[in-house]
């Protein structure tokens, strides 16, 4: 399971007949390309696949335990291209901490702390 700030999920946000707004996950098929104009509503047993061609893609990830969403355009190739970019700059963020702090002596780390916050 991972934990915060470790993931980017892609969601589209659309006007649903009869729910008004709603926030969903968007469907990428088997090819990995991702399905215009749909997304999946509910969860578990009751999630239901529903067309929804009014709304725009957002991009989900976490600041500590904190949502945040960053709104993408209606195009489904720009933002897989953006999760994908998101994704790697997650990553790499991840890997240049963990890096970092190991490189560290114990009596460092606190100078360290000053030097990494703002990016965390």
């Amino acid at each position: 399971m991972a934990m915060a700030n470790e993931r980017v999920t892609l969601l589209r946000s659309a006007k649903i007949p009869g729910l008004g707004w709603r926030r969903g996950q968007a469907i990428v098929g088997k090819t990995g390309r991702v399905k215009p104009d749909f997304m999946f509503l509910g969860r578990g047993k009751k999630k239901k696949e529903v067309h929804a061609p009014e709304g725009h893609y957002v991009l989900r990830y976490f600041d500590g335990r904190l949502p945040r969403y960053k709104k993408l355009a209606n195009d489904p190739s720009e933002a897989l291209d953006e999760l994908q970019r998101a994704k790697s700059e997650l990553k790499f963020k991840q890997q240049g901490i963990q890096l970092l702090l190991a490189g560290l002596k114990p009596n460092c780390l606190l100078s360290a702390c000053h030097i990494l916050a703002p990016l965390l």
